[in-house]
């Protein structure tokens, strides 16, 4: 898709989208050498395309466009969002 779109305003808002409907639709990704699968919602989410893992208290980025992850790294949660 990258390839077709070669216009950066309709890649950005393509980019938007995607950020949409991998929240909204609890898109699930695997961290690098872990087994389980992480849900994609704004509760987990901190800022770009950044998300925390409560259970292996780590954060992480996330492609919008093939669901891919990186830049994992430890990461600790505050009160306000452990109930969540």
């Amino acid at each position: 898709v990258k390839v077709l779109i070669n216009n950066s305003a309709f890649q950005e808002g393509l980019l938007d989208a995607l950020r949409q409907y991998n929240t909204e639709q609890y898109v699930t990704v695997t961290l690098p050498e872990q087994e389980t699968q992480i849900i994609l919602s704004n509760y987990g989410k901190l800022e770009n395309d950044r998300f925390f893992d409560p259970k292996s208290q780590q954060s992480f980025k996330v492609d919008p466009m093939d669901q891919t992850v990186t830049e994992v790294e430890p990461h600790t949660s505050d009160e306000t969002t452990e109930p969540l």
